[in-house]
């Protein structure tokens, strides 16, 4: 099935201190591999500047395969990503290449709210970059799904 969603990222610590909001869209094709589900997806994100300096917009990709056991609202969750972003920015100036490139692993505990509404707590380990100072860090979301555009296995 193929769902829009929209990823809203809460503000957390980068490594110096500093901490961003962002929002994202996307689209996620997913397809039941018993017992597991597993998705690819895309999205655009906006990083919301802080203290004069804001990282550049990026584009994120990955695939993860999420786990419901006994059927119920709590899942485990294993997410590999990327991301490539464009370069920041120190008090309105281009800061040259410094956009970031990375990949990360990331498993994490999700909780599904209702059939189209999701919160992840996550552990993210970055495994390669370029321009990415967080080794570690811990992140909330929540992604909110279009179901319109398909019908979901939930």
């Amino acid at each position: 099935t193929v769902t829009g969603f929209i990823r809203l990222n809460l503000p957390t610590d980068t490594g110096d201190g500093t901490t961003y909001f962002t929002h994202g869209y996307g689209l996620q094709f997913s397809v039941p591999i018993k017992p597991v589900m597993a998705h690819v997806n895309a999205s655009y994100n906006f990083v919301v500047e802080n203290n004069n300096y804001k990282p550049g917009n990026y584009f994120d990709y990955g695939i993860n395969a999420e786990y419901y056991p006994y059927d119920s609202k709590l899942n485990l969750f294993l997410e590999y990503t990327g991301q490539i972003g464009s370069d920041g920015e120190w008090h309105g100036r281009e800061q040259i290449d410094s956009g970031i490139q990375h990949m990360e692993l990331t498993p994490g505990l999700g909780y599904m709210i209702d059939r189209d509404t999701h919160m992840q707590f996550s552990y993210t380990r970055t495994v390669w970059g370029k321009n990415a100072d967080v080794q570690n860090i811990f992140r909330i979301s929540a992604t909110l799904k279009f179901p319109k555009l398909s019908s979901s296995f939930y």
